[in-house]
């Protein structure tokens, strides 16, 4: 079937209907699971409380760009002592609260972002069939969770980055055996990258720009 190309495998959604317009495909969708977990109070609940419309951005089809509108509901909590009376429906994978796009589509324009960052990311997501701003490819990198590693290879690099030119920077660190981004500072101060140093006394070779603080 059609449903199974476009559609999450791992999410309980039926396939109602699709459409083209204006270059955009538009699929229409709902939920077939029986039950969802209160935020809360983490209960589950099979008390429909009502239906609402939800617009998601999927990965592209064909190069075009792709919608899905999710006819989603909400559910009483019956557990007496949650103060969440009435909850919106939850997902085990793919879609999450208040998230406008796909797990998926993120993760695509993550990948973008990472490697091209934010001016040239939002020129190539155009080209990709999923469109973003500058801005918004800023927002999605800026929400990588980096965790930092329990070790390093002892040979790193070290170089600022801006989170808005010529006002805001960071910090970004690599490890260069291993050719990976191992942390990011949340500015470019010496102090900053001294304490960080001390928690990895195995790095031995460090290379770096002439930036001053750097070199303290």
């Amino acid at each position: 079937m059609l449903s199974e190309f476009i559609l999450p495998s791992n999410i309980q959604l039926n396939y109602n209907s699709f459409y083209l317009e204006s270059g955009t495909i538009n699929c229409e969708v709902s939920c077939f699971q029986i039950e969802s977990q209160c935020p809360i109070c983490k209960t589950k609940s099979n008390r429909i409380h009502s239906k609402y419309d939800r617009g998601l951005v999927d990965l592209p089809i064909a190069g075009k760009l792709s919608k899905i509108s999710l006819k989603a509901r909400k559910f009483f909590c019956d557990q007496v002592e949650c103060p969440r009376k009435v909850f919106t429906e939850r997902f085990d994978s793919e879609i999450f609260p208040y998230q406008r796009r796909m797990a998926r589509s993120v993760n695509l324009l993550e990948k973008l972002g990472t490697e091209l960052g934010g001016n040239r990311g939002s020129n190539i997501s155009e080209y990709a069939g999923i469109p973003v701003s500058p801005s918004t490819m800023l927002r999605i990198i800026r929400k990588i969770e980096v965790n930092p590693p329990l070790s390093t290879s002892g040979i790193i690099g070290i170089d600022d980055w801006a989170f808005k030119k010529g006002k805001n920077y960071g910090t970004v660190i690599v490890d260069l055996d291993q050719q990976k981004i191992i942390d990011l500072l949340p500015n470019r101060e010496s102090t900053t990258l001294a304490e960080w140093l001390k928690k990895y006394p195995e790095i031995t070779i460090v290379s770096r720009d002439r930036y001053g603080p750097y070199a303290t």
